[in-house]
């Protein structure tokens, strides 16, 4: 086992629901950052290149994923859960419903009902102060999605994932329960290292630049 796995062992312990760690963020606030990079340069064949909620669910749940490998720590207040195709964050789905698998088009509120999808003029937009190390997280995984063309099944082949290995995730956790970081990190660096070798990170298992 390598060593980001064992010291990513310790961090399944989020203390009592309703009550995350200090620094993590909340789902909606990353993705909101991806939001924000989309609606800032819109793509010129909208029809084609898009952010739907399926989207942001995989750009949320990948980038807490290399957060775990990459700075040995979880970047979300929120676990994943198993859903019928895919993981999804519980509050994320909520706020992004309205949407179907329509292109998101602002940025996710604060509120309940009706106040997330027709924001009153004083609703609070769902924002975190992330770090320089949190950004470049981000930012890689945009890039990722950009370079695939907004395309959710390339992403995902992209960082490694597989339709097989989601239905195993699915038998060994059981539909609609938390994913661990432990298993995440495990599956993710096995991904990731079958394209980049482990000695492309450095002892602390972050990816060499």
């Amino acid at each position: 086992m390598n060593a980001a796995i064992h010291k990513l062992r310790s961090l399944e312990e989020r203390g009592p629901a309703g009550d995350p760690a200090p620094g993590l963020r909340d789902p909606r606030a990353v993705a909101n950052y991806f939001i924000g990079k989309f609606m800032a340069n819109r793509p010129p064949s909208p029809q084609q290149e898009r952010v739907t909620p399926l989207s942001l669910q995989k750009l949320v749940f990948i980038a807490h994923a290399l957060s775990l490998l990459d700075l040995g720590k979880p970047l979300l207040s929120e676990q994943p859960r198993i859903g019928d195709y895919d993981p999804y964050f519980p509050t994320l789905r909520e706020a992004l419903d309205y949407f179907g698998g329509s292109t998101v088009s602002r940025l996710i509120t604060e509120g309940s009902g009706e106040d997330v999808f027709d924001p009153k003029p004083d609703a609070e937009v769902v924002r975190a102060e992330f770090d320089t190390d949190e950004r470049d997280i981000l930012d890689a995984v945009w890039k990722m999605f950009r370079e695939v063309r907004f395309d959710c099944t390339k992403l995902t082949y992209l960082t490694g994932g597989s339709r097989t290995e989601f239905v195993d995730m699915k038998k060994k956790f059981g539909l609609g329960n938390e994913i661990p970081d432990g298993y995440i990190i495990e599956i993710t660096s096995k991904r990731l290292w079958n394209s980049n070798p482990p000695s492309d990170h450095n002892n602390n298992g972050k990816r060499a630049a």
